[in-house]
């Protein structure tokens, strides 16, 4: 029994070494680097974001596992969700929400006035998309300064 187990397993982890380059996971190793970052809020002077969804493995836009990397995989649409502060005195403008392929091409795009709240950016990912794409959420203020916080995702229709 243990045999054939082990006879699967390694079965599976040829297969998955072969083919992962086939369909375009070449550069699973180089995104490492991109999957090992800090999911602290990025901070500049006086405004700060983060991408809060997603963070995991989700189905439909409902989380099946949490993952405590900046990397995600997603079947089914999504809703991004991005937390956003600012000092007092500070007037926000709008928070974009861009998405780009593995080529770097956007592939989608959503802007939305702030009004100074302090509510979560919500911006629904509904589009079909297939492999390894970035989620870049843009906070900007009145004076057109800007920050950004970015995650890595794999989504899958």
């Amino acid at each position: 029994m243990k045999k054939k187990i082990i006879g699967i397993l390694v079965c599976i982890l040829i297969i998955i070494t072969t083919a992962l380059p086939a369909i375009g996971f070449e550069s699973l190793e180089s995104d490492i680097e991109n999957i090992l970052v800090s999911n602290k809020s990025l901070v500049n002077g006086n405004m700060t974001i983060e991408i809060t969804k997603p963070k995991g493995i989700y189905f439909f836009d409902r989380q099946i596992i949490p993952i405590p990397f900046n990397s995600s995989l997603i079947i089914g649409p999504i809703n991004i969700i991005a937390n956003f502060t600012a000092d007092e005195g500070t007037i926000l403008d709008r928070v974009e929400c861009h998405i780009y392929n593995k080529k770097d091409k956007e592939i989608f795009s959503d802007v939305e006035p702030i009004n100074n709240s302090e509510e979560p950016y919500v911006c629904l990912w509904n589009i079909p998309a297939f492999d390894k794409h970035t989620i870049e959420v843009i906070l900007y203020d009145d004076q057109n300064n800007s920050i950004s916080d970015t995650t890595l995702v794999w989504k899958f229709f």
